[in-house]
């Protein structure tokens, strides 16, 4: 449980698991509020510091790099954060990019995932950044743990009654939080379409929200 320290009466149910794991797991996790979409991300803090020098190595040796092309700012205007920033440099290729997928933090990582995809940065940004940011956010990002979690909507549900809670805990994540793959959502949702249309072919795997 996320307990706010800010003075609101919001708490945020992160994970369910045994006594003695719970606090392993929290040890290894960090909350922060992302520079460019204000929401609410974790990341596992542990091992992305434990990985990144070896991979630092080995980045050094490699031929090309995922994201040579893209520089800090650009990356730092879509959210990339100092410490992601490190990382994605070490990053060779798309196997290795869905590897950190359960590290790195939500909204990151998709942007990540689009870049790779071969988007535009200021592609990604229209798509994905623009509209999760909220239209009146100020220019700094707002420590505040209610504001985080109200820039959130996409994956925070907000429950006030114990009903509520219970329904949402009865029901598997993966039954409604199913999102799609950076390639499906560039047919999706091409500009160039002038109404409805219809897309048929074999089944892509589609990113499914983490715990």
């Amino acid at each position: 449980m996320l307990a706010p320290d800010d003075g609101c009466d919001t708490f945020l149910l992160l994970n369910v698991v045994p006594h003695d794991g719970a606090y392993t797991w929290a040890a290894k996790r960090l909350y922060t509020v992302n520079t460019a979409t204000r929401a609410l991300e974790v990341r596992n803090v542990v091992a992305i510091e434990q990985l990144t020098p070896a991979l630092e190595k080995a980045a050094a040796q490699a031929s090309t790099l995922l994201f040579a092309k893209h520089s800090n700012t650009a990356l730092r205007h879509l959210g990339i954060d100092d410490q992601v920033l490190r990382a994605v440099r070490t990053i060779m290729d798309k196997p290795q990019l869905e590897a950190f997928g359960t590290l790195l933090p939500e909204d990151q990582f998709e942007v990540l995932q689009h870049l790779a995809e071969g988007f535009t940065p200021d592609e990604v940004y229209r798509d994905l950044v623009a509209q999760r940011c909220p239209a009146d956010a100020p220019d700094e990002p707002s420590e505040s743990l209610a504001m985080a979690i109200a820039n959130t909507t996409n994956r925070i549900t907000l429950a006030t009654r114990p009903d509520e809670l219970a329904e949402i805990l009865d029901k598997p994540f993966a039954a409604w939080r199913v999102f799609l793959h950076p390639s499906q959502r560039r047919v999706a949702y091409r500009v160039s379409y002038g109404g409805p249309a219809r897309v048929t072919g074999g089944p892509a795997p589609a990113r499914r929200w983490r715990r």
